[in-house]
């Protein structure tokens, strides 16, 4: 769609209601070019390392702090309640 605001919503709807390709869904989005939609993709990445690594050398200074700050909360979780 030409609408950044409906891919945006997009991302939101795939992400939550496909959790199989979630991944997939998001990953491209990471590549669109609407910061909106980038960022938001990196909101629904929650738990996934790769993607949040991926959204840490985003060209937006604010994508890049915001992928920064999820993954350090993600270190952080994984680090107080690691996988046995």
């Amino acid at each position: 769609d030409q609408d950044p605001v409906i891919r945006a919503q997009a991302v939101n709807s795939l992400s939550y209601l496909d959790k199989d390709n979630a991944a997939e869904y998001l990953n491209r989005a990471l590549f669109d070019k609407d910061v909106s939609v980038r960022m938001n993709a990196v909101d629904k990445a929650d738990g996934n390392r790769n993607l949040l690594e991926q959204a840490a050398s985003d060209s937006d200074p604010g994508i890049r702090s915001f992928a920064e700050a999820k993954l350090a909360q993600l270190i952080s979780r994984e680090q107080r309640y690691p996988k046995k």
